[in-house]
């Protein structure tokens, strides 16, 4: 371990995890570790999900629409796909015609 780095106990849904983080980030790192806590927890008591990983997950896609969120991003735009399409049915449309008028001549 670098001199820069040091070992810091965090408890996720009672399981303690030794983390490393460099000293002026240890209590960052505790909080962020009470926050994930305190997710899981919520999520645990209130679902149906049982297995660890299940409630991680959840508890990773809620903080992270929590943080898209708080960054301001963008709307989702439900019609990207259909442009997507649209402009790939556009190019073959185009090869095609292409493909016939060479055909032609």
């Amino acid at each position: 371990m670098s001199d820069s780095s040091h070992t810091t106990s965090v408890y996720i849904l009672g399981t303690e995890y030794q983390v490393s983080c460099p000293p002026q980030q240890t209590k960052a790192l505790e909080e962020a570790a009470l926050y994930l806590d305190s997710q899981m927890e919520r999520i645990s008591d209130t679902s149906q999900l049982k297995e660890r990983e299940e409630i991680a997950v959840m508890a990773a896609l809620n903080i992270s629409h929590e943080l898209l969120q708080a960054n301001g991003s963008p709307e989702v735009d439900l019609s990207d796909p259909l442009k997507r399409i649209n402009a790939k049915l556009d190019a073959v449309l185009k090869r095609s015609r292409h493909l016939e008028a060479q055909v032609i001549n």
